[in-house]
């Protein structure tokens, strides 16, 4: 069940991601936030401890309107469209305010104290994203596709901080590549676990 967020909450995002496309969002603080949202610090502190809970709200914030931007109707398609389509979907949004989000990845990218503090959320969108289309998440191929899934998609974020071609079509051609390519390491190893079940009954 997707939280519903407040003005209040919703004006401190939109200040957030204002301030991280006036400066590297490293710099950025609580205090800076509250003061330009014109909100005591200590308030801001009970819903947004760190800037961490910040980028972590608009995280979801971005997941909440690529959920509503997709087509049920797609379920129909091959498996690797639908993904492509569904990361696509939130590379569009994030594109909205590039300047911004790229400060903020730039931060993460060199903080990783702050990119596993997010991983757990990030793991969780690419499961939410392979069940979208339709993959069955078995316990261990489930948990090496979110991570591949993971792998493809920081990557593409990478490439997306420098795209300037029209729709972002860059990244797009970078994630079908590689989603191809998983595609077809996943076709290997599931074949080569349907050989080991075949020795194993025969041994």
């Amino acid at each position: 069940m997707v939280k519903t967020k407040s003005k209040k909450e919703d004006q401190i995002l939109k200040i957030s991601l204002a301030l991280a496309e006036e400066e590297e969002w490293s710099g950025v603080t609580i205090n800076k936030i509250s003061e330009k949202a014109g909100i005591e610090e200590n308030k801001l502190l009970e819903s947004f401890p760190t800037t961490k809970h910040v980028v972590l709200a608009l995280i979801r914030q971005v997941s909440a309107e690529a959920s509503q931007s997709l087509d049920p109707e797609d379920s129909s398609e091959p498996t690797k469209d639908i993904i492509l389509h569904a990361l696509m979907c939130r590379i569009e949004i994030l594109s909205r305010n590039r300047d911004a989000y790229s400060s903020i990845f730039r931060s993460l990218f060199f903080n990783p104290r702050d990119s596993m503090f997010l991983y757990p959320e990030i793991m969780a969108i690419m499961e939410s994203t392979l069940e979208c289309a339709g993959v069955s998440k078995t316990p261990l191929l489930g948990t090496l596709r979110k991570k591949a899934l993971a792998a493809i998609y920081l990557s593409a974020l990478r490439i997306w901080m420098f795209d300037d071609s029209p729709g972002s079509a860059k990244t797009m051609s970078f994630l079908d590549k590689r989603l191809r390519d998983a595609e077809a390491i996943e076709g290997f190893v599931q074949k080569f676990q349907w050989v080991e079940r075949i020795f194993r009954q025969e041994v």
